[in-house]
């Protein structure tokens, strides 16, 4: 089955093959993350820069955490942990506050963690469609909620400031 979505996946979804990704554009962007690499590393910490003390980078409070708890679905699936948006919100004040540290120094470095950027990738069937034709499935990918959570309240820090909604 597995082989069959993969099968059908494969002929929808091209990888771009226009002249911008010709094989010396990508050399080029290969070459320019070389030698930036440096500047990527996520012991090192920034210095502050012009427009650092803006809202956005204030420091994340439990507050702001338990806020965006409550505003988020139970039901949603968890990534590979399977620590669900459910258990999140039941846990302790305590361990709270050590996610809270890690999202502030995500923050403070600019550092998102590799462990949250990996994904399970699942077909859902399509509502009111043929089950046993693979071309009526979509694919999702079932992200960490631990970086969800630190994603939202980002995307809320950006959508409620002086630009956003």
């Amino acid at each position: 089955m597995a082989d069959t979505f993969a099968s059908n996946l494969k002929k929808i979804h091209n990888p771009h093959t226009g002249t911008i990704f010709n094989s010396t554009f990508k050399l080029l962007v290969d070459s320019a993350i070389k030698t930036m690499e440096k500047d990527f590393e996520p012991q090192l910490i920034p210095k502050a820069e012009e427009g650092d003390d803006h809202a956005t980078l204030e420091p994340i409070t439990l507050v702001e955490i338990k806020l965006m708890l409550k505003k988020l679905k139970v039901k949603s699936c968890p990534g590979e942990d399977g620590l669900s948006y459910h258990i999140i919100k039941n846990t302790p004040d305590a361990m709270l506050d050590k996610i809270n540290q890690v999202y502030n120094q995500c923050l403070e470095t600019g550092y998102y963690p590799k462990n949250w950027k990996s994904a399970i990738g699942t077909m859902i069937p399509k509502p009111g469609k043929d089950p046993t034709n693979v071309s009526n499935y979509r694919p999702i990918s079932l992200l960490k909620c631990i970086g969800k959570v630190f994603e939202k309240i980002i995307s809320n820090r950006l959508y409620s400031g002086p630009y956003g909604g």
